[in-house]
């Protein structure tokens, strides 16, 4: 009786192990991806359709224009997109006063397809008119964005929060950045995210 009862117990360890991968393998085959319709590797494009502001405690920088001027999608779907945004027309209010800001600010950024950004290097808004430089470090923002609609522009809305930064003889880590805009493959195809 004893041996029986060994052989149920490795039975029933060997079955969770199977329905253990097979979660694990169901898992995997479920994970959020971009996917791209359309010829790749094909350059990714972007525009802003709303302004893009950046609150800190120190003042507020607007951006109305963003592009995307050296990235790819390289596959027809990932689970992440690398793109390193260009922002222009930029001005800033802040508590030191208003400034021109030296253009294009460059920010380089991870965006995974569950909505986090990873911002892969840091991100400098030089403030000219007061002669000093914001820094936004290396960090991962999760949901910080939202895709809309498979289309062959789709819509991405960044929400941020709790970005941290420094710079202007001040810091903190309760920045926000807002905005709209679409981003596009320059072949045409439809783009996704599921």
């Amino acid at each position: 009786m004893r041996l029986k009862s060994k052989t149920l117990g490795l039975a029933g360890v060997l079955a969770a192990v199977a329905m253990l991968v097979m979660a694990v393998g169901a898992s995997a085959a479920s994970a959020v991806e971009f996917h791209y319709t359309g010829a790749t590797p094909t350059k990714l494009l972007g525009e802003a359709t709303s302004s893009q502001v950046f609150k800190t405690s120190l003042g507020t920088i607007t951006c109305k224009k963003l592009s995307i001027p050296n990235n790819k999608i390289e596959k027809p779907a990932a689970p992440s997109q690398l793109a390193t945004i260009d922002y222009t027309e930029c001005s800033a209010e802040t508590l030191l006063g208003s400034s021109e800001v030296k253009e294009p600010v460059v920010a380089p950024y991870n965006f995974l397809a569950t909505g986090t950004v990873e911002v892969v290097k840091p991100i400098d808004i030089e403030l000219t008119s007061l002669g000093c430089t914001i820094t936004v470090g290396e960090q991962t923002l999760p949901k910080a964005v939202s895709y809309g609609a498979r289309g062959t522009k789709l819509p991405v809305e960044a929400h941020a929060e709790g970005i941290a930064w420094e710079g202007c003889l001040s810091s903190g880590s309760e920045g926000t950045y807002t905005g709209n805009s679409l981003v596009f493959g320059e072949s045409g195809g439809e783009l996704y995210v599921e």
